[in-house]
């Protein structure tokens, strides 16, 4: 750049004696300037080709043809004003004006279109920084953004450099007609002077005060292989400040943040994020506008007058927003004030469960919440431990919510391989007859119809009986299994009993299998619970039904199903 700047100095020095002449004056960062007589300038243009003669992104170069028919390329890099000594409506035409960016704490201005953009030529600039002179035609459009960390308020001012005059600028929506830009932002009509635009921002204090800010600290809710989890140190971290914005980092079982603004219900004890389309949010940090996070504030499980501050926290992928990619998290505020956590799950599969047992312990007193629907509802929970003391270790314990008994919770030791069994059933018959033992075959499975979100699809059911959900051997342990469009709608199961056909009474019986406690939706959607699921056998079992009221499988998803019945016919395998 020296070289070439040497040359247009030299042309400046040789005019210098014409003072009455117009000029422009170039100045760079480095504090070089270039100065142009335009009695000697036949024409002004702007080049996409770089000092070396390669193409780029956007005006590298400015080319003054002097009278003479020579040409001086003049690097843009760098430039930081273009001084008009004078109006010249000669051969440039409409003359450009300087626009002056003055950035404030927490605030930058993003010229969206300047001298550097060509919307005909395919060279629009969407985000156009760093120190390059910015510029507009008199007359003619100008469009910008005041970019702030989330939590601010911004507010600019436009004065003209030669009158002292203030200048508004208009907010244009994204799909308004006058605007090119691809995204909303604010606009005004260049004035026939230069201007300067000056940023700057205030820390908004919506919620300062309010006892549920600070800093939160806690674990994740782990899928059934990974449980053996009862960390000495948190690996959660969640941030809520009192100007609506808040930063959530956890490192198991994956590494995410998110940072992001909020709203507080204050009905319902919830911190929910705030989606911003309009919003440039050019200063999140890498990667942090890929996770959004809400949290709802609980009692606390030891009693009212028990000060830990509880939070259970629901992390959204938002590339991928679907309950199966959402993760959850449960934190205390502040320091972990002296909570043990222990977390058992049921049906690992994508990273996530169908059920939850977490236990806390604070000060020798134990405390258990219950999650069901992969973590979307949650009981507080009282346990009747018929072998140890805790589901940390070996145990057998009766899982009541709100009095009523809702399960059998059994452990080995250290608290690994967790199972949610159905209670032992009642001492009177429920089946058509004795049950005997099951020695027919270990897998049926069908092609059906189903229906995910209110879409047909193909979907897929499958039985399992002696086994676990992993298809292990587990004598008297039925699963069933059924998915719509690839998404996995039931995946539950329970002890089972066999029901052979009893051949005094005639052709007129099947034989049948009863699968107890098998968690699932119902017709209303959004909605789970435990159902005894009846199966009926053909005569050589080689093949079965599942008998339901109405001929379909629920999963907890509204307008969720899966077509059973006498139409769908399961086969051994």
């Amino acid at each position: 750049m020296k070289k070439t700047l040497l040359s247009i100095f030299m042309l400046a020095g040789t005019l210098a004696a014409h003072a009455d002449n117009e000029r422009l004056v170039l100045t760079y960062a480095d504090g070089q300037r270039v100065g142009i007589t335009l009695s000697y300038l036949q024409d002004l243009t702007y080049s996409h080709t770089d000092m070396q003669g390669q193409d780029g992104y956007g005006y590298l170069s400015m080319l003054a043809t002097m009278n003479s028919g020579k040409v001086n390329r003049i690097t843009l890099e760098g430039l930081v004003s273009v001084d008009f000594l004078a109006d010249f409506p000669n051969v440039l035409g409409q003359m450009y004006y300087e626009v002056q960016r003055q950035h404030g704490a927490n605030a930058e201005v993003v010229m969206l279109n300047c001298i550097n953009n060509n919307f005909g030529e395919g060279y629009a600039i969407t985000d156009q920084r760093g120190t390059n002179w910015t510029g507009q035609r008199y007359g003619e459009r100008g469009f910008f953004l005041i970019d702030t960390p989330k939590g601010f308020d911004s507010s600019f001012t436009i004065t003209g450099l030669d009158t002292g005059r203030r200048y508004n600028a208009t907010w244009l929506l994204q799909n308004d007609s006058e605007n090119p830009c691809g995204q909303s932002c604010w606009a005004f009509t260049m004035p026939k002077e230069p201007i300067r635009i000056v940023a700057s921002a205030t820390e908004e204090t919506i919620y300062e005060g309010y006892d549920w800010l600070g800093t939160y600290s806690g674990y994740p809710l782990f899928p059934a292989n990974d449980l053996a989890y009862a960390p000495k140190t948190p690996t959660v971290a969640l941030d809520v400040k009192g100007n609506a914005t808040y930063l959530f980092a956890a490192s198991i079982p994956q590494s995410i943040s998110a940072y992001g603004e909020y709203t507080y219900d204050f009905d319902r004890n919830t911190m929910k994020y705030v989606p911003k389309p309009d919003d440039a949010d050019l200063t999140a940090p890498t990667g942090q506008d890929e996770y959004a996070a809400t949290m709802q504030l609980i009692a606390s499980p030891f009693g009212a007058d028990d000060n830990l501050d509880l939070g259970l926290v629901r992390v959204n992928d938002l590339t991928h927003d679907t309950p199966d990619n959402n993760r959850r998290y449960i934190v205390f505020r502040g320091e972990n004030p002296g909570v043990q956590y222990f977390c058992g799950a049921k049906d690992d599969y994508n990273g996530r469960a169908t059920q939850y047992l977490v236990e806390l312990t604070k000060d020798g007193q134990q405390a258990w919440m219950h999650f069901t629907d992969y973590g979307a509802h949650y009981n507080f929970a009282t346990l009747d431990f018929k072998e140890g003391t805790s589901i940390a270790g070996a145990c057998t314990a009766v899982v009541s919510v709100d009095g009523e008994p809702q399960f059998k919770y059994v452990a080995e030791e250290g608290g690994k391989n967790p199972q949610f069994l159905p209670l032992d059933p009642d001492p009177t018959p429920d089946g058509p007859g004795e049950p005997a033992d099951w020695t027919g075959p270990k897998t049926y499975s069908a092609k059906t119809t189903g229906t995910l979100d209110g879409s047909n699809a193909n979907a897929d059911v499958t039985v399992l009986l002696d086994q676990n959900y992993n298809g292990s051997a587990n004598a008297g342990h039925a699963v069933l299994r059924a998915n719509v469009g690839g998404k996995e709608l039931i995946g539950s199961g329970g002890d089972f009993k066999y029901y052979p056909a009893d051949p005094s009474t005639g052709s007129g019986q099947a034989s049948t299998i009863v699968i107890y406690h098998v968690l699932m939706g119902n017709d209303m959607g959004w909605q789970t619970d435990y159902y005894d699921v009846t199966l009926r056998l053909a005569d050589d079992l080689q093949t079965l039904t599942i008998d339901t009221p109405d001929g379909f499988l629920y999963g907890s998803r509204t307008n969720t199903r899966i077509q059973v019945g006498p139409s769908c016919k399961l086969q051994a395998q």
